[in-house]
């Protein structure tokens, strides 16, 4: 049971006002989480710079653990993790146990020092690290509700929407070589899927920069039937598209993300967890530890066709029964 003498807590976010809909979501989330967490509230913030267009449909504020109203007697402090790093960033890191501990202890000091209410100002680019795996039920309804403009609320039956987002953009062989994940490996996922689901399927597929599956002949058919749809922004960084592409992500009954907050997001808000998730190896590393119920490989399990349709025979049309 949550402590109830954190009931004078109210926590604030400060996002990296640089990064995009995905990074700034996850640092807002972040205080929104806390205040589940510690049971008290959270100061509802918005978005800026390459995502103020999600604030036409996104709402903080329509959360359960959100307030407006700050008592005139409430003491403002700055949570700092550590002594600045090379960048200046004094953040938490919520992976770690001897950081989580000194981030408790935080808590704990700050709720010692007045039993008067305390706006709890987080550093800078903070985000939620481990704490994001405990989003229970309830917390999944209140995070529906603050993007319940971007959820279309449509029926499970035929056609099964599958939505694939693939990191690209700024994403590359060389800037980001671990990250990085050859269209191949996604042909062999999308043909394998077609094989195994035959007509009974939609596949979206949600990118940025040139990808080539529509000149491949195994998938020419699916193209042209409307099964097989490309969403391929021409933008590395901005996205005049990103909400369309990102309700997409949000809508399917199954959805592949990957090694991005964006589509971290989408599956989410969508399945309180990450439903599918292909990276392109054992030791790669997702940007949030959210739970995931099944992780593919790229090397491994989709290095072939046939490792592709094994993958899929083996985990999909069960995820598909409980979506």
């Amino acid at each position: 049971m949550i402590d109830s003498s954190y009931r004078n807590l109210i926590f604030l976010s400060e996002p990296d006002r640089y990064g995009r809909f995905g990074h700034q979501s996850f640092s807002l989330l972040t205080s929104w989480l806390f205040a589940h967490r510690f049971n008290c509230h959270f100061l509802p913030n918005q978005y800026s710079y390459f995502a103020s267009k999600y604030n036409d449909y996104v709402d903080f504020s329509s959360s359960s653990r959100s307030t407006s109203i700050i008592p005139s007697n409430t003491r403002y402090l700055r949570l700092e993790g550590s002594l600045p790093d090379h960048v200046g960033n004094t953040k938490f890191n919520l992976e770690d146990s001897k950081s989580i501990q000194s981030f408790l202890l935080s808590l704990q000091s700050a709720r010692r020092t007045s039993k008067e209410p305390i706006c709890l100002q987080l550093p800078f680019d903070q985000t939620a690290g481990v704490f994001f795996t405990s989003i229970n039920a309830s917390m999944h309804s209140d995070l529906r509700q603050i993007f319940g403009k971007l959820i279309c609320r449509r029926a499970h039956d035929y056609p099964i929407s599958i939505a694939i987002h693939i990191r690209r953009g700024d994403v590359n062989e060389d800037s980001h070589p671990s990250w990085y994940i050859k269209d191949f490996y996604y042909l062999n996922l999308v043909y394998a899927l077609f094989l195994f689901f035959k007509d009974g399927i939609n596949v979206n597929i949600v990118t940025q920069g040139e990808i080539l599956f529509h000149t491949h002949p195994e998938l020419q058919s699916y193209v042209s039937s409307g099964q097989l749809r490309i969403n391929c922004a021409s933008q590395n960084f901005i996205n005049d598209d990103e909400i369309e592409d990102f309700s997409n992500l949000l809508n399917a009954d199954l959805l592949f993300s990957g090694q991005s907050s964006f589509s971290q997001l989408a599956s989410l808000i969508r399945f309180g967890r990450i439903q599918v998730c292909v990276v392109k190896e054992q030791n790669s590393r997702l940007p949030h530890p959210i739970d995931v119920e099944v992780m593919a490989y790229a090397l491994s399990d989709l290095s072939s066709i046939e490792r592709a349709k094994t993958f899929v025979a083996k985990h999909l049309s069960h995820l598909l029964k409980k979506s």
